[in-house]
């Protein structure tokens, strides 16, 4: 979206491993007083180990059926994605919280596979996605570059928005959580290394796509607000077809 590259989150500390054993300091500094301990309370050790074990495995299962359930919904808003148009206002901020660009602009799209991305301020670019190609066509420099979607972009918020939402659970980790007034944020991990960002969050609001953030392995951030949305709205079928100007370079490079 845009000239820069789209956009790692902070470490989340927890107090469980991937593995399921707990990193409580307390609980393996314990072992250090084992010498002391009576026979009763040595003979109590496989049944704690054990309790935990158990407790463990349960809170894993949950995690599981919860990013479940969050997958299941993010398809389901999405689906009703089939056609959607908008008006964005987009700020890019460096790590350090240094504004670097904002823009405003139009994106429509159709599923499967057509995205059109439109900046109007503050220069001309229109981004354009048609199945498997993407188009850039920068007015500024007269020029158009096509790229294969998926060996340039890999996971991204322009597949995620236009691509099919059965691909989710393929593409992304997900968790969705709750926020004051009824919105509900969904954060999407791609599973790919060779995704643009590190980490995805949309917001939708009784249906409608209201936020978009993400961010890349370097800090730099990408924030999206839509405005004006509208779902099932009648598009122009010929937004999805580039018509490349007289004049205009064009800089190929799919393979």
């Amino acid at each position: 979206m845009g000239r820069l590259k789209p956009p790692a989150p902070p470490a989340i500390l927890c107090e469980w491993s991937e593995n399921g054993e707990w990193l409580d300091e307390a609980h393996s500094a314990c072992f250090s007083t084992l010498f002391a301990v009576d026979v009763a309370a040595a003979s109590s050790r496989p049944e704690s180990s054990a309790t935990e074990s158990a407790h463990n495995a349960t809170l894993k299962k949950t995690m599981a059926t919860d990013a479940a359930d969050a997958v299941k919904e993010l398809v389901a808003v999405l689906r009703e994605f089939d056609q959607f148009r908008a008006t964005f206002t987009q700020l890019t901020q460096d790590a350090e919280g240094t504004v670097l660009q904002e823009m405003r602009g139009t994106v429509q799209l159709r599923r499967p596979r057509q995205f059109y991305w439109r900046v109007t301020e503050p220069y001309q670019q229109t981004i354009v996605v048609l199945d498997s190609t993407l188009w850039i066509v920068d007015d500024d420099l007269e020029q158009v570059t096509v790229q294969s979607l998926s060996e340039q972009m890999g996971p991204s918020p322009a597949v995620l928005l236009s691509s099919d939402p059965s691909e989710i659970d393929q593409r992304y980790q997900v968790s969705r959580e709750s926020l004051p007034g009824g919105a509900i944020r969904f954060s999407l991990t791609p599973r790919s290394e060779e995704a643009l960002f590190d980490r995805l969050r949309v917001v939708f609001q009784d249906g409608l796509l209201q936020e978009m953030d993400f961010r890349d392995s370097l800090g730099q951030s990408t924030a999206i607000d839509f405005a004006n949305g509208l779902r099932h709205a009648e598009l122009d079928k010929s937004l999805f077809q580039v018509s490349i100007p007289d004049g205009y370079d064009v800089i190929d490079d799919r393979k």
